[in-house]
């Protein structure tokens, strides 16, 4: 809400600010090289219904991290720092949250945002510069990552900067095959109805 576009729309008040979000972000750095690392971490508004919010929330998260990311090595050169992105975004593939995570930029047209008045983020559209992507695009497919008796679909996301980081492993999916003796998680095996997203990333600098 410091955005003082934002402050003047009662969508922001009506619909954004009630509803609960949360992200986290970390600085690492390596003791010997010194090479830094930003990790951030997020859980986006959970319902349907409200694609809107959840890509509101993930425009504030991308301004956010940008604004870290230039504080650190200057606005000049946001491509230098090696960013994770994670979290349970409550989003599918064909949202409008993925959509401008992995390509950098969502139209003011864009379905998810339909009518709703979110300042200059409808007003001229909403973009970041960072180049991502998900790490589990690499395999064909993902069967799910929350699993319930309701509902299973892939909701949960890594994200990662492709210019300086690389994927070089990653926990596949649970077996399907156990799959068909159950009817949702959490169970005496997963004690969560989320899976567990494990990625090995590598750095590509020298």
């Amino acid at each position: 809400m410091q955005k003082p576009d934002l402050r003047k729309t009662e969508d922001a008040f009506n619909r954004v600010m009630i509803k609960d979000n949360i992200a986290v972000a970390t600085l690492l750095e390596h003791k010997t090289s010194h090479q830094r690392l930003l990790i951030a971490n997020a859980h986006l508004h959970w319902d349907p219904a409200y694609k809107d919010v959840k890509l509101i929330q993930t425009a504030m998260l991308m301004e956010e991290i940008e604004r870290l990311s230039a504080n650190l090595v200057g606005k000049a050169n946001p491509h230098l720092l090696p960013i994770i992105i994670a979290g349970d975004f409550n989003s599918l593939p064909d949202s409008g949250v993925v959509e401008f995570l992995s390509h950098g930029s969502v139209p003011n047209s864009h379905e998810d945002l339909r009518n709703f008045s979110y300042g200059e983020y409808t007003s001229k559209g909403i973009s970041h510069s960072l180049s991502l992507k998900s790490a589990y695009s690499h395999i064909d497919s993902i069967d799910f990552t929350n699993f319930t008796p309701a509902f299973k679909g892939v909701i949960d996301y890594i994200w990662y900067t492709t210019n300086n980081q690389t994927v070089c492993g990653m926990l596949s999916s649970v077996d399907r095959d156990y799959l068909r003796q159950c009817v949702g998680f959490p169970n005496a095996h997963h004690p969560s109805d989320h899976i567990p997203l494990v990625v090995s990333i590598k750095s590509k600098s020298k």
